[in-house]
């Protein structure tokens, strides 16, 4: 669980900032420092936001409303898929759990084939190569996927079908691929 999260995103910023450093060694001693400060701050970020709802939530009691949110979206998909439907979301434990569906993870700690696209910053790429019969995604972790909702091929390949909310009240939506888009790569 945490534990996977927290070794997954430390390979990830490891690998950014070897591959940002690797590049900046022609460039002067203070663009390098320059630069390096601000992917730093740009990787601290998402950290920063990790922590503090790790926070909260060992802070308050209960279960917390991005587990509640991933379970309602779990159990919806669950309630209105096949067994052979597949789900891709950038955080698939508890929405796996209670979809008793197939997750393409994004962030590739379950599916290490999106490891390189995550290296890459192609994340939604993996959703575009291969269409999941649906797709899950938060309104927190949109920086991750970029515009994806504003894409032309997710648009006509992908409808929202239900929204459940999510940590301080940002949603969490569920997608479904049109029966027009089909199961193999789009261009």
């Amino acid at each position: 669980g945490l534990a996977a999260v927290l070794i997954g995103y430390s390979r990830f910023v490891a690998d950014a900032w070897g591959w940002t450093s690797a590049r900046l060694q022609t460039v002067s001693v203070i663009r390098r420092r320059t630069t390096l400060t601000l992917v730093a701050l740009v990787l601290m970020a998402p950290s920063a936001q990790c922590f503090r709802g790790m926070a909260l939530a060992l802070a308050q009691p209960g279960t917390s409303m991005q587990y509640e949110s991933y379970r309602a979206s779990g159990e919806w998909i669950r309630a209105h898929s096949t067994p052979e439907d597949d789900v891709a979301a950038l955080e698939v434990g508890t929405l796996a759990f209670y979809a008793e569906r197939r997750v393409v993870d994004l962030l590739g700690l379950v599916s290490p084939e999106a490891i390189e696209r995550v290296r890459d910053r192609r994340v939604i790429d993996g959703l575009r190569e291969s269409p999941t019969e649906f797709f899950v995604l938060t309104a927190a972790l949109e920086g991750l996927t970029g515009p994806v909702r504003d894409l032309d091929w997710f648009r006509e390949g992908y409808e929202m079908v239900e929204t459940f909310a999510g940590e301080e009240g940002q949603p969490l939506w569920v997608f479904r691929r049109r029966s027009a888009m089909p199961r193999s790569t789009i261009q």
